[in-house]
């Protein structure tokens, strides 16, 4: 409340990639906000809080918190989409070796990169920042380009956000008869 009275007015839209500051300002108290924000402590301490409706039923609250618990288990986010991947840790890494034993994907290192990788991310090139990067050292770097490149990539005419953006497409679009639609995706990414 204190900075919102010393930046009243001023632009509070942060930017994506802002890092929290622990400054803490050094203001001259003002009465009418001190006044207030003790008055809100007295209403707020004096509310009767009620336990939120529960949206899972008990059965399926009680298997959550076993997937929780369950160490055998990967809850992870998906790379793609909203969705939330349970995954066998065991076949998990005996999948993630299937993928690495594919020389012509994957070279075993001579040399581990973590010195290379941190001069790369000190000083990024193109190639280093479009690659993906979930919870690599350039992740963030990463989202700081993509955000840059959202704007010019979403007016492109072969712009698609998703699937349902292409779908949406092709129902607008009168398609030739003799047209051959053909699906890529990435494999070894």
């Amino acid at each position: 409340m204190c900075l919102q009275y010393i930046f009243h007015g001023e632009n509070t839209e942060p930017h994506p990639f802002h890092v929290r500051s622990t400054w803490k300002p050094q203001v001259q108290p003002s009465v009418a906000l001190e006044s207030y924000l003790e008055e809100v402590k007295i209403q707020l301490a004096e509310l009767e809080l009620k336990n939120p409706k529960d949206n899972l039923n008990p059965t399926e609250r009680k298997t959550l918190k076993a997937l929780k618990r369950d160490t055998n288990i990967n809850l992870k986010k998906a790379d793609k989409g909203t969705t939330t991947v349970v995954l066998n840790i065991e076949d998990k890494i005996k999948e993630g070796q299937t993928q690495l034993d594919i020389r012509e994907h994957y070279t075993p290192l001579v040399n581990p990169l973590v010195e290379e990788t941190n001069l790369r991310v000190q000083q990024p090139s193109w190639e280093t920042l479009i690659i993906s990067g979930c919870d690599g050292p350039t992740e963030r770097l990463s989202s700081f380009v993509d955000e840059l490149l959202q704007p010019i990539a979403q007016q492109q005419k072969s712009y698609l956000k998703d699937t349902t953006h292409f779908i949406n497409f092709l129902e607008k679009t009168k398609v030739p008869e003799n047209t051959i639609l053909v699906s890529i995706d990435v494999m070894s990414l």
